[in-house]
C-alpha cells in the first residue's frame, strides 16, 4: 500500500462512524490499565518483508534479516514494508534495533489507522555495531500525518508501513543487521488475549485452528472450549481443552480435530469461546464450506447481481482468478476504477494496455462493467492538473473525453466520482456539481446510450443530494453507499424509497437507485479499540445472512437497483483490521459463507424477475420471482430478520422445494387450505430461503 493514496478504501457513510481512541479502562469503567510490552518483528520470512526502492536501487536487496543499501546509483530513498498486522494494546513507545554499518542517514517510519497514515522521522543511523532507536507513538509528537479525515487523530489499531531509509545525497554502500521492532503500552488487564480460529483441513476429518496471542507478561492458563455447528445451528458436537497460554504476543496454535469425515451438509461451523479467569475474550468462528461453481459466460445486463470485484487490483494469474471466481459465483456486474492519475500520467499521454486487460477479462467471463472515473483514494487528480480548479476540471473532461471514446464498445455505465460528500472531495462542493454537469455532456455526446452515474454519496446524503438537484448537476442514476451498523429492512427499504422520491424527474419518472458499495466485515475484536457504527465485527454466518437480505431488500423496495457489495476479496490477512475483512473471500482466495450464500442466490434467482412482494405477517419479508422465458416457473424468497417464525405461504404447485441460505435442499409438503395450495416454513432468525 503506497504511503500517500490508500487506493483500498471502503467508504464511511456520512456522518462518519469512527473507531474511539478512548482507552479500554475508560470504555469498561472498572478494569484498570497495567503496561505490556513485546516484540512485534523479529524480520522473519514469514513477516513478509519486501524492498522497494525511489530511484535506482543499485545493489540493494533484503536477505534474511540482513537489509543491504546502496545509495550510489542516486535512489532518494531505500524501504522495506512487512505484511500488515495489527499491533495489539495501546501503542505508547516503539523500539527499533538495528547493527551495522550503514550511516548518516536518516530513518523514517509510517505508521497506519484508518485512513489515516501518521509519518515521522525517528532518527539517524549511526553506523555503531549496534543501535536501537525508541521513540514515541502517535498521535503528536513531531508525527505528520496525510490521507483519510488528515484530523491528526487515531481511528483504529496501529500498523507499521514502512521503513525509509533516506539517502540525504550521500552516494554510499552500507548495511544493517535487522534485530527487532518492539512495543510499550498499556491494556486494560481483562482484555490481554485476542482469539481468532481458521479451518485448515476440509476432511479426513474437517479441523479447525484456533489461535491465542497474549500480550500479558507471564502465562496464562484457561480452557479452550468449542461447539460445531450446521446451518440451523444444532449443535453437531463440543469439547473443551486445557491450555497454558505463551506470552508477550506469541502465537499459541491449537489444532481442533472433528468426528466429521465426508459431510454430507454444505456448512460446518466451529465456535470458538477461550475461558480465562479475570478476561474478556471475544469468541471466534471458522467454517467448513462446500459450494457449486457456476459457468455462465453470456452478459446479462437485466440483473441486480453487481460485486465489487475491483480486477484492477490485481495481476497475472490474480487477476484471471478473481475474474472466473466472480463469475463461479455469479457475478454478472462489476464496478471498476479508471484511475486518472495511472492512465494520463502524463498530459496527452495515455496508458490503456492494463485497463483493456481488465475489461476483456470481465466481458470473457460474462460481467459488464461499470466504469468509475477518477481514482478510488484520496488522490483522485492527475499529478500535472491542478486539483479542485476549473483547469483541473477541463482537464478531468478532456480525460473523460478520451476514456469514454476508447471504451464506447464495452462499457455504457459511468460513475462520476467517489463519495464528494466526505474527505474524497477537498473542494467546494458546489465545483463537483460543475464536474458532474460537464462530465454528463461530454459522455452524451460521445455515447447517447451511456447512462453517468453521480453524486456517489457515503451513506443516504439526503442533504448533499438535494443541493446537487438544486445546483442542476445531472445525472441518470443515483449512486449511494448505505453502509450501516445494522440492517433493519423496513427503515432501509423506506430510506430508499425516499431517495428514489427525491431524485424523480419533474415528469415524475423516477431514476434507478445503484448500491455501489454496502458491506458488513468479519474481522476480530482488536483488545484496546472500541468498534462503532457501520463497522462493528460481524461473524462469518452473520455476514452470509447479510448480504443476501441488503440484495433482496435492494430489489423488493422498487428502486430498479443493481448492488455491489463490497469487497468480493479480503483486501489484507490482518485478522484485526476491518477494511482488510470486507470481502465473501479470504485473501487466499478461499470462500466464506457470504460467497456461497451470494452464489446460491445468484443460481436460484438466474433468468428471474422480480414480481412483487408478497403480503405475511409483520416482520417478515417476501418477494416472488418469474422465470422470463416460463412465468410457470417461480421462486418465492422469504425471510424475518428479528426471531425465528413460523409461516404458512401459498404457492402455485404440487411439489416445491426450500433452499437455504447457504444452497442445501430438502422438500417441503404441499397442503392444500380454502382450495390453496400451502407450505409450512419454520424460519430461522435472518437466514433467508427460497421456495422453488
Amino acid at each position: 500500500m503506497k504511503k500517500v493514496i490508500i487506493t483500498k478504501i471502503t467508504m464511511f457513510i456520512g456522518f462518519c462512524f469512527l473507531f474511539s481512541s478512548l482507552k479500554s479502562s475508560v470504555i469498561e469503567g472498572i478494569a484498570k490499565e497495567i503496561p505490556f510490552s513485546y516484540i512485534v518483528f523479529n524480520f522473519n520470512a514469514n513477516e513478509g518483508w519486501k524492498l522497494t526502492s525511489e530511484g535506482e536501487k543499485g545493489k540493494s536487496s533484503l536477505k534474511g534479516k540482513t537489509w543491504s543499501l546502496d545509495f550510489t546509483k542516486g535512489a532518494k530513498s531505500i524501504s522495506i514494508s512487512p505484511t500488515l498486522i495489527s499491533l495489539l494494546g495501546t501503542v505508547e513507545k516503539i523500539h527499533l534495533k538495528v547493527r551495522g554499518t550503514a550511516k548518516d542517514h536518516l530513518v523514517h517510519i509510517y505508521i497506519q489507522t484508518h485512513f489515516m497514515t501518521f509519518h515521522k522521522v525517528v532518527g539517524k543511523l549511526s553506523g555503531t555495531d549496534e543501535q536501537e532507536l525508541i521513540f514515541d507513538a502517535p498521535p503528536g509528537n513531531d508525527w505528520l500525518w496525510h490521507s483519510g479525515e488528515n484530523d491528526g487523530k487515531i481511528h483504529g489499531p496501529f500498523r507499521l508501513m514502512e521503513i525509509k531509509i533516506e539517502g540525504n545525497n550521500i552516494k554510499d554502500e552500507g548495511q544493517l543487521e535487522l534485530i527487532s521492532i518492539s512495543i510499550d503500552g498499556k491494556v486494560a488487564e481483562n482484555k490481554l488475549c485476542v482469539l481468532t480460529s481458521e479451518c485448515i483441513a476440509m476432511d479426513k476429518p474437517v479441523t479447525f485452528m484456533a489461535k491465542v496471542r497474549s500480550i500479558s507478561n507471564k502465562p496464562l492458563k484457561g480452557t479452550l472450549n468449542w461447539s460445531i455447528y450446521n446451518w440451523d445451528k444444532k449443535e453437531l458436537e463440543k469439547g473443551n481443552k486445557a491450555v497454558t497460554i505463551v506470552p508477550r504476543g506469541k502465537e499459541n496454535l491449537f489444532e481442533i480435530k472433528t468426528n466429521i469425515k465426508k459431510p454430507t451438509l454444505k456448512f460446518v461451523e466451529a465456535d470458538f469461546h477461550l475461558d480465562i479467569p479475570g478476561q474478556e475474550i471475544p469468541n471466534a468462528d471458522a467454517c467448513w464450506l462446500a459450494h457449486e461453481e457456476q459457468t455462465d459466460t453470456n452478459l446479462i445486463l437485466q440483473t441486480s447481481f453487481g460485486m465489487g470485484a475491483y480486477l484492477v487490483r490485481y495481476h497475472g494469474k490474480e487477476l484471471g482468478k478473481m475474474a472466473q471466481k466472480a463469475m463461479e459465483s455469479g457475478v454478472k456486474w462489476i464496478r471498476e476504477d479508471f484511475a486518472w492519475e495511472s492512465l494520463e500520467p502524463e498530459k496527452g499521454k495515455y496508458n490503456w494496455a492494463f485497463q483493456d486487460s481488465v475489461v476483456g477479462i470481465a466481458k470473457k467471463n460474462g460481467i459488464s462493467v461499470c466504469g468509475l472515473v477518477g481514482a478510488y483514494g484520496i488522490t483522485a487528480w492527475s499529478p500535472w492538473s491542478k486539483e479542485y480548479s476549473k483547469e483541473g476540471i477541463d482537464d478531468y473532461v478532456i480525460f473523460l473525453e478520451e476514456l469514454v471514446k476508447h471504451y464506447k464498445n464495452d462499457i455504457h455505465h459511468w460513475e462520476i466520482w467517489n463519495e464528494p460528500n466526505i474527505f474524497f472531495w477537498m473542494g467546494p462542493k458546489e465545483m463537483y456539481a460543475e464536474l458532474l454537469m460537464k462530465s454528463y455532456i461530454e459522455i452524451k455526446d460521445i455515447d447517447s446510450t451511456a447512462q453517468v452515474l453521480g453524486i456517489s454519496t457515503a451513506g443516504i446524503d439526503y442533504n448533499f443530494i438535494q443541493k446537487m438537484l438544486e445546483l442542476q448537476a445531472p445525472f441518470d442514476v443515483l449512486t449511494i453507499h448505505p453502509y450501516r451498523e445494522r440492517l433493519n429492512e423496513k427503515e432501509f427499504i423506506n430510506e430508499l424509497k425516499k431517495a428514489s422520491d427525491l431524485v424523480a424527474l419533474p415528469s415524475g419518472k423516477h431514476r434507478p437507485i445503484w448500491i455501489t458499495e454496502m458491506g458488513w466485515a468479519t474481522y476480530n475484536p482488536h483488545n484496546s479499540w472500541v468498534e462503532r457504527g457501520a463497522f462493528k465485527p460481524t461473524p462469518l454466518r452473520n455476514q452470509a445472512e447479510l448480504i443476501i437480505r441488503s440484495y433482496l431488500s435492494c430489489i423488493i423496495s422498487g428502486v430498479d437497483p443493481k448492488v455491489f457489495w463490497y469487497d468480493m476479496l479480503n483486501d489484507g490477512t490482518d485478522p484485526y483490521y476491518f477494511e482488510d475483512n470486507l470481502g465473501i473471500m479470504n485473501r487466499d482466495f478461499s470462500p466464506k459463507p457470504a460467497y456461497i450464500a451470494y452464489s446460491t442466490m445468484t443460481r436460484t434467482l438466474k433468468g428471474m424477475k422480480y414480481i412483487s412482494s408478497i403480503q405475511m405477517p409483520e416482520g417478515v419479508f417476501a418477494g416472488q420471482f418469474e422465470d422470463e422465458k416460463n412465468k410457470n416457473n417461480k421462486v418465492i424468497a422469504i425471510w424475518c430478520p428479528t426471531e425465528d417464525k413460523n409461516v404458512e405461504i401459498e404457492i402455485y404447485s404440487n411439489k416445491a422445494t426450500l433452499i437455504n441460505t447457504i444452497g442445501e435442499i430438502s422438500d417441503l409438503a404441499v397442503l392444500t387450505k380454502d382450495m390453496k395450495k400451502i407450505v409450512h416454513l419454520q424460519l430461522k432468525k435472518g437466514s433467508p430461503v427460497y421456495i422453488k
